[in-house]
């Protein structure tokens, strides 16, 4: 039952996001023959009395004349050894030096070499760990030296001594958010509706970055990609491209860059069944984890009757004189007064009554008798019984509307009244 008063509908959008664990996007490693394989950085060279690797002296890349040389990569950003980055140690000469802790604040000489590691997108944060690095570093060498190994240090690989040099770097994370449908959503059975996410690509690169539309196929949750069948049920995908994975336009994805997905699905399945849906979103850098969306519990329905009413939905009427009659409500002539069946309603029957006319100020009245009501054949009397505006009116029809009312002698002033505009589903 709809009334014809302004009403104002106030509701709130709720957008839940996903935070995936924090990761380094880091990897190294020490490689012998004095180079690194492509694509990676050179970040320490080092050497000891029988050319080996641990217990050794260090040496910078600006030097760069050792056989073992520290390696490190990142699949999402690209990685330097510029003065510009951080130092993870400091070096007592650019070449056969000992190292010592960059935030060393103790008594002996403080090593001015810097040993650095840069990134193109933020600076990594490095420090200095006993036994291993926290699930989030990752590891570059270990150290042995004086005043509980942060100084006149000798360096080796990963876990040959106590002191562990641990960096992490930022990997890229997927920001996700369900736009559309909201948490619940009812649809009519055979009819459609729209599934939107977005994703931001966060901290770092993210690459090629891809969604797959899902509805819980097998479990409580979405697991399933949505059918790519015309009337599969109980969900499929209609229009052009009929796929459930899309991939982002703009791949692959920088820093803070978005894209949305969409996908038009109909609801084929079984009367009151419902469904869960929402969007898995991947990266092709395998150090970026997976990400869903919050879900949505889809409703499929028996058709409802919906409508809709001009807008703003009243009828108004010129300032008249008393005991005239027939006089046009001001929407008459431009056809405004249009009741509209919305898509997936049911096929509709329309009905109309109304109330009388009051002044709140004098308590006077005008009897509903004096309105009258048209459609595009006939007028009638409103009254406060419901009358047949149409019957079996289907989706998308406009029904157009007309008003005239006649004025008695009675008192100045504004009089107002409640019309309802009902529909049931046409038998």
């Amino acid at each position: 039952m709809k009334k014809i008063l302004l009403t104002f509908l106030f509701f709130s959008l709720s957008v839940i996001f996903f935070f995936p664990p924090i990761t380094s996007d880091l990897n190294c490693g020490i490689f012998t023959g004095g180079s690194c394989p492509a694509n990676n950085v050179d970040l320490l060279y080092m050497k000891n009395d029988t050319g080996g690797y641990n217990n050794a002296h260090a040496e910078l890349p600006t030097v760069a004349t050792y056989d073992n040389v520290l390696c490190c990569n990142s699949t999402s950003q690209t990685l330097g050894n510029a003065s510009t980055g951080i130092p993870f140690l400091n070096l007592s000469a650019t070449t056969n030096a000992h190292v010592q802790n960059p935030s060393y604040s103790g008594a002996s000489t403080k090593y001015t070499n810097a040993a650095n590691i840069s990134s193109d997108i933020s600076n990594p944060i490095c420090e200095l760990i006993d036994d291993s690095c926290s699930s989030e570093y990752t590891c570059l060498v270990s150290i042995v030296g004086d005043e509980s190994n942060t100084t006149n240090a000798h360096v080796g690989e990963c876990g040959y001594y106590k002191k562990q040099v641990c960096c992490y770097v930022e990997s890229g994370y997927l920001e996700v958010s369900l736009v559309t449908p909201p948490s619940t959503l009812s649809v009519t059975q055979n009819q459609t509706f729209t599934i939107n996410a977005t994703v931001y690509c966060r901290n770092a690169n993210c690459g090629n970055v891809q969604g797959t539309v899902q509805y819980n196929g097998t479990s409580a949750y979405p697991d399933t990609p949505v059918n790519t069948t015309t009337d599969d049920m109980p969900l499929f995908i209609q229009g052009s491209p009929q796929v459930a994975l899309k991939s982002c336009p703009t791949n692959p994805l920088a820093k803070d860059e978005f894209c949305n997905l969409t996908w038009i699905i109909n609801a084929t399945g079984a009367e009151n069944s419902q469904w869960e849906v929402g969007v898995f979103l991947n990266s092709s850098i395998s150090d970026i984890t997976d990400n869903h969306t919050s879900n949505s519990t889809i409703t499929i329905t028996h058709c409802s009757c919906d409508i809709t009413l001009w807008s703003p939905a009243t009828i108004n009427f010129d300032t008249l004189n008393p005991s005239t009659n027939q006089n046009p409500a001001t929407g008459n002539s431009g056809m405004d007064y249009n009741i509209t069946i919305n898509q997936g309603s049911c096929v509709s029957d329309l009905w109309t009554r109304g109330e009388d006319l009051t002044n709140s100020t004098y308590g006077t009245s005008i009897g509903i008798g004096n309105l009258t009501w048209g459609n595009s054949t006939n007028n009638y009397t409103m009254t406060s019984n419901y009358a047949t505006i149409k019957r079996s009116v289907i989706e998308f029809e406009n029904v157009t509307s007309y008003y005239w009312i006649d004025v008695p002698a009675v008192k100045a002033g504004r009089y107002t009244s409640n019309i309802t505009i009902y529909a049931n589903e046409s038998e």
